[in-house]
């Protein structure tokens, strides 16, 4: 149901952009701990036994996300490139997109 949710209120703001005025960067936080959190609350503890049942899936991604996606942000940051105080903002940016 969340990515309707998300569609439908990607689609609303591209359509009415002034309905979203009122959403200020103080609220940013917030909601992105609220919708976390809801995707949070719909796991069971079947779904992590199940996860940890078949620990190289969750090694491979666990692997890609710490240590190749950093990687490929500083490899990506040196073939643009940017001056080094970019480079953090590169590595974050890679770790969680």
């Amino acid at each position: 149901m969340l990515p309707f949710v998300v569609a439908a209120t990607a689609i609303a703001a591209l359509a009415q952009p002034s309905t979203f005025t009122w959403v200020s960067k103080d609220l940013y936080a917030p909601a992105l701990g609220g919708i976390m959190l809801s995707i949070g609350i719909k796991l069971s503890i079947d779904d992590f036994a199940l996860a940890f049942k078949r620990p190289l899936p969750l090694s491979v991604g666990f692997i890609a996300q710490y240590v190749l996606k950093p990687l490929l942000g500083v490899l990506i940051a040196n073939a643009s490139g940017v001056p080094r105080m970019f480079y953090a903002g590169f590595v974050l940016t890679a770790c969680v997109s």
